[in-house]
């Protein structure tokens, strides 16, 4: 009922849009999409072009991706969809992400571990296990990566040629998921 007072979209885009999300809870399976298809034109394809331009271009193109539907994989879109993202179990946190953040951060300096802020890391060696942070060497026992691979690759070395080739095709992670626990 809501859909179809919803006036920003026209009444065959309203139909369109609702035989989608039917599709994506009943019948989608990501696995099935190919490995090279982009969200643009999967959307296009299912959702119609008017529902991707006015729905989907703003919501996850411009808004959580930051950048055109073109260049996110379909499968990591439709993933995100078969989660059920729109049902509110595939998002933050009620309370946000940073008292989960607080947490880990509290937990870290508890076992005398070092967390440093607002530093702009220009190298990382894996082989030293040894980043460069405001001119500075620092040592480290365990790296985790969280920024983007391409930029990841720029600033690392040490890393076996191997692994870089394969992190080097990735242009984005399709599906991660992280369930952990702290007291």
């Amino acid at each position: 009922i809501e859909l179809l007072k919803f006036k920003y979209l026209n009444f065959w885009e309203k139909i369109r849009f609702g035989l989608f999300g039917l599709y994506t809870i009943f019948l989608m399976n990501p696995a099935k999409i190919a490995d090279e298809e982009n969200a643009q034109n999967w959307l296009a394809k299912y959702a119609g072009r008017g529902v991707t331009q006015k729905i989907f271009y703003n919501l996850y193109g411009r808004n959580k991706f930051n950048k055109p539907l073109s260049e996110i994989s379909a499968k990591q879109f439709a993933n995100r969809l078969k989660e059920r993202e729109i049902y509110d179990k595939f998002t933050f946190p009620k309370k946000g992400l940073q008292p989960m953040i607080d947490g880990l951060e509290a937990d870290i300096l508890k076992k005398k571990g070092k967390i440093i802020k607002k530093c702009k890391v220009t190298q990382a060696n894996t082989t030293k296990k040894e980043i460069t942070a405001n001119n500075k060497k620092i040592k480290y026992d365990i790296l985790l990566n969280t920024i983007p691979f391409p930029e990841f690759l720029k600033i690392t070395q040490g890393l076996p040629t191997e692994l870089q080739e394969k992190i080097s095709k990735i242009k984005s992670c399709p599906c991660v998921g992280l369930v952990f626990a702290t007291k």
